[in-house]
This record gives C-alpha cells, structure tokens and sequence, in this order.
C-alpha cells in the first residue's frame, strides 16, 4: 500500500513539473501534495523560494541561476504567461531544488504559500507611447497586487523587490503590509545590487583589478541621481582623482542607459539584473540559515536620513535586516552627490506611498493624457463615448479600439487603452506589432482594487508578453 502510494505522489510530482495549470485545477487536492512536496518530498535540506515574473528577461535567468543554488530546495516559478515552458526547461537540470510552475492569478496563492524567500521581478517594459507615470501605474498595481498576495500566504517570508522603480515601489510593498497587519520593515528589501556589482566592476578596470577582490558601498537609491557610490570608502582603500571620481560616478549612475544603447535599443539588463539578484538573494539565504557577517547593500526602511527609505550598508539574519549601519564619513564630492539623491528620492518615495493612499484621480488623469498623446486626431464623439462608457459601464474592464488613422501616431503599434470603473482606475496598455518582431504587451496590468483576473483584453489579441519582463526601450530614470 505504501509503495503504490509513493508511486502515486512520483506521479503527482511528474504531472506538477508538466502541467501546472491541470494540476491546479483541483485545488484542494494539488495544495496538499504541493505542501508535503515542500516539506517532506524531493530536493535536498534547504529553503522554498518563488519568483513572481519568472518567464521574463529577468525572470528566466534568475530563475536558472536559483535551480543551481544548493541553499534552495523547492523552486516555486509563478507569471501570467509562459510558465509552463519555463517551468518543463527549468526542471531538467539535474540539481536539487524541485521545481513547481504556477500560472495565472488564480494560482498565485498557491505559488506563495509556504515560502521562505520571494522574489520579484515582475514588471512591464517601457514602450513607444508611454510616460513613466504610464509605467509606473502598470507596475506599481502589479506590484500591489503581488504584495497582496505575499502579506495572505507567506507574511514571514525575507521579500526582494527587483520591479522598477525601485525607489517608488517598496513604499508600495510597505503600504499594503501596513494596511494587511504583517508589514515587517526588516523581511523587506529592495535589490540595489546592481549598482554594486557594476561599481565593483567599473572600480576594478580604472585600478587593474579583479573584480571579485573590490567592495564599493552604494547608497541611495536604484535610478539615476540617487545612486551613489561611496568611492572613498572603496575595500582595498585607493584614492581616486576627482576626474576618475566624475567619471565611475557617472558611469555607475548610468550603467543602464549603457546597456540599452549597446542593445540598440531592443532591451536592457536583464542577465546582469539577473546575476546581481542571484547574488543578493544568496546572501539572505545564507543568512537565513543563520551564517554569521552576511553584509550586502540594500533599499530599506531606514534611519540612516531623515528620509523613510534609504539604500546603504545593512547586516542580514534570519529576520531579514538585522542593523542597517550608518554612512560613514563623505568627502566633500559625495557629501553634495548626497543632497541631490535625497531630493531625488523624496520624490520618488512619496509617488509611491500616494499610489496606495487612494489616488484614483491621478490614475485617470493619467489614462487622458496618454490617450490624448497617442490619438490626437480621434473625434470628440470617440473620446466622449469612452469616458462615459468606462465610467458608467458594469463590466470590469472596457477596451477600446482605434482606427489606423489614430493608431499611426504611434508608429506601427495600434493601441488599446482600457480603463475600470472602479473606485481606483488603472489602466491596461496593449502594444501589438503587426509588422516586426517586437515584443507585445498585453494584461500584464493590475488594478490598483481589483484582481488581474478580472483584467481583459480583446477576445484574441496576441499572446502576452510575460508578467518578468523589464526591457525598456529607452534610457529612463528606473531602469536598471
């Protein structure tokens, strides 16, 4: 009897790996082995880890590089598309972490129960047409949503917040915990490893050396001006001259913009966001299982300035941040640079607690002038009849199709806005090429109220582009 058993689980665990989807359907059923799986079945000692937008350019990598961390044993891959593909290619890799897809909203919960560690790198690309404030909208709701989800099914489990902007959604991250009861400021963390890694690397080619053997402190924030690399503080010391000092500032600050240049404009950094993750998440890993000296710099709620999030120097133990440490001494260069990131900053983290603190208005004041900018030959009578309609409406979501004559304003992507008629509006942006093979975009949108499942899209528009991708198109102030 227990052997047949145990057959049948190998089965079960067989099916998981193929077929995420039909192995979901039945709920009760699929949670119960997903558990034991967790707790008892395959995989060597270790910690569960989930990564939310696992079938993007950041996702995809980071989910490999995490199958091959022996600190890992369940490996839970959750996106709104893709997973299944992902999930099958991951899984063949003969290391132990046992791998689990998960697909859609409505397996989200699944996807998060019992973790100790997620990951989220789940995000929308910049495209032709859109503001950042448009970005920010798409990303900040999918961002709530996610967060939603973590603070019901795993609230003690270490966050690391990948999605841009960085500096904007982890007071997001910390809004909706807040408003849940499980908000812990130490389990969450934004990753601004990148900008060490980079430092590192950038540091090391001015001094001839490896890479591996420099440490530079970043602080700050993860876009643009608040970046800071503390160079006088640089492990080995070296002094730098005020030209070198210009020169790796800058280039650290703007390491984004030179990857989408070198990528001509069709990505940024997926697969070094990827590794500069990987590295990170390792560290807490590491800390969880109670190592000793885990430091590493992150975006995290601090004292360190007046202001309420900051990037710098923090110790990590199995509660997440354990001492964040003070800045140290500044040289007249970085005290300056300091000034500008915090003003900066402020900015960027009051965008985003306002986006959890109810403002509908400045949503939809968004979708006008988006819509404005991309057809600015459509009639009164189509604009009139698609606010009344989208307020008034019923359903969940109302989507809106264009003529050629408007959609030649934005190139050779027609574009379909929808708006909800919701308390809280957000928007749904679907980029689709008809005549390349560029990237689509479509409900990769949370509402700021509602769940994505109930966000829709034309009855057959082409796939979607997955939840994990961050490739902007062109140099802006979140990218990595």
């Amino acid at each position: 009897m227990q052997a047949s058993a145990d057959v049948n689980q190998r089965i079960a665990r067989l099916s998981a790996h193929l077929n995420p989807l039909m192995n979901n359907l039945q709920k009760e059923g699929s949670t119960n082995l997903r558990q034991e799986n967790c707790r008892a079945k395959g995989g060597s000692p270790g910690f569960k880890v989930a990564i939310l937008g696992a079938a993007g350019g950041i996702g995809q990598p980071l989910a490999m590089l995490m199958k091959m961390n022996p600190l890992v044993s369940v490996l839970h891959l959750y996106d709104v598309v893709n997973t299944p593909g992902v999930t099958a290619d991951i899984s063949h890799m003969d290391t132990g972490a046992v791998v689990h897809g998960f697909l859609g909203q409505q397996q989200l919960e699944d996807a998060l129960t019992g973790m100790d560690l997620v990951i989220i790198p789940a995000g929308v690309p910049r495209k032709p047409g859109m503001t950042r404030d448009d970005l920010f909208n798409i990303n900040a709701g999918i961002v709530r949503t996610l967060c939603e989800g973590i603070s019901k099914c795993c609230p003690k489990a270490i966050v690391n917040l990948i999605s841009n902007p960085v500096n904007s959604t982890v007071p997001i991250a910390a809004e909706v915990f807040k408003r849940a009861g499980t908000y812990d400021p130490r389990r969450l963390l934004g990753v601004t490893m990148l900008d060490v890694v980079r430092a590192n690397t950038f540091v090391a080619e001015v001094l001839g050396l490896d890479p591996r053997d420099i440490d530079v402190p970043v602080v700050g924030g993860h876009a643009g001006v608040t970046i800071l690399p503390l160079l006088s503080q640089v492990k080995p010391p070296c002094s730098f001259t005020q030209e070198e000092t210009e020169y790796l500032t800058s280039r650290i600050q703007n390491g984004g913009t030179e990857v989408v240049e070198a990528k001509a404009g069709a990505g940024s950094a997926t697969l070094s966001m990827a590794y500069a993750a990987v590295k990170f998440a390792d560290a807490c890993l590491h800390a969880l299982r109670g190592d000793a000296g885990v430091i590493q710099c992150a975006f995290v709620s601090s004292q360190v300035t007046e202001l309420p999030f900051f990037a710098s120097r923090v110790r990590l133990g199995r509660n997440g941040v354990e001492e964040i440490y003070p800045l140290g001494p500044l040289n007249e260069y970085e005290r300056v640079g300091l000034e500008k990131a915090k003003k900066e900053l402020g900015g960027s983290i009051e965008k985003g607690v306002s986006f959890t603190t109810g403002s509908s208005q400045t949503t939809l004041n968004g979708v006008a002038s988006f819509f404005c900018r991309c057809f600015p030959v459509a009639s009164f009578f189509q604009w009139w009849r698609f606010l009344r309609v989208a307020l008034v409406s019923p359903f969940p979501a109302l989507v809106f199709p264009v003529s050629s004559s408007s959609s030649a304003f934005c190139g050779d992507f027609p574009v379909w806005t929808a708006m909800k008629s919701t308390a809280r509006t957000a928007t749904m942006v679907t980029l689709n090429s008809t005549s390349s093979n560029r990237p689509t975009l479509s409900k990769d949108n949370v509402s700021n109220n509602l769940p994505m499942s109930q966000v829709t899209s034309i009855s057959s528009p082409p796939p979607p582009q997955a939840f994990g991708t961050q490739d902007s198109m062109e140099a802006i102030t979140n990218l990595h």
